[in-house]
């Protein structure tokens, strides 16, 4: 029980760090953590705290980032766009206007760079490629390109719960960065992920 409280203060510990902003480095964390599992056999309590290092690591990692993955993004050379932040790999062009449920299908039958395993994002996936600045309006890197000019966004693959049956679903304006939902009768266009 001692060693759940423990990881649980820890976890509590790292937030609350990184939520006032405070400059970490998480290595010395990070390292004395591997040290306890490396030479344990990860049973009992010590195996619980063992199990919650790698998601917290990840974890402070990915909110340490948040703010400096705005333009870290790599062009393949054939058609898709390396997140570097997240590891995902995103298709550079979108495609034509289509409905939710067409786009949920272009995704999936999508072979791009010998790829098969593309699909549509979800809302947050998309948020994520918007940089938000103080002195203007939120974009999406010039890196990607758009299958028709003055395009105004995506399809994300996050359904709204709103009406029965479900006929609504998110989609990001990279215009202003909102994400809201919309009809899936909608034209909107698709920008897969894999």
């Amino acid at each position: 029980m001692k060693f759940k409280l423990a990881g649980f203060l820890l976890v509590i510990v790292v937030f609350m760090l990184i939520a006032i902003g405070a400059q970490v480095k998480a290595s010395g964390i990070e390292d004395r953590i591997a040290e306890i599992c490396d030479s344990s056999t990860k049973s009992g309590e010590i195996g619980y705290l063992c199990s919650l290092k790698e998601r917290v690591v990840s974890l402070q990692t990915k909110l340490l980032n948040l703010g400096n993955c705005s333009d870290n993004f790599t062009d393949n050379g054939d058609g898709t766009i390396m997140d570097n932040c997240t590891s995902h790999e995103w298709q550079k062009q979108t495609s034509s206007a289509l409905i939710w449920d067409d786009a949920v299908t272009y995704c999936s039958n999508l072979t791009l760079a010998g790829n098969h395993d593309w699909k549509l994002p979800t809302e947050y996936q998309l948020v994520k490629l918007m940089e938000f600045r103080n002195d203007g309006p939120a974009f999406i890197s010039p890196i990607f390109e758009w299958a028709v000019a003055g395009q105004f966004g995506g399809w994300s693959s996050t359904e709204a719960s709103v009406g029965t049956p479900n006929n609504f679903a998110y989609a990001v304006r990279f215009d202003t960065g909102n994400s809201t939902y919309i009809p899936k009768t909608a034209l909107y266009y698709a920008r897969c992920i894999r």
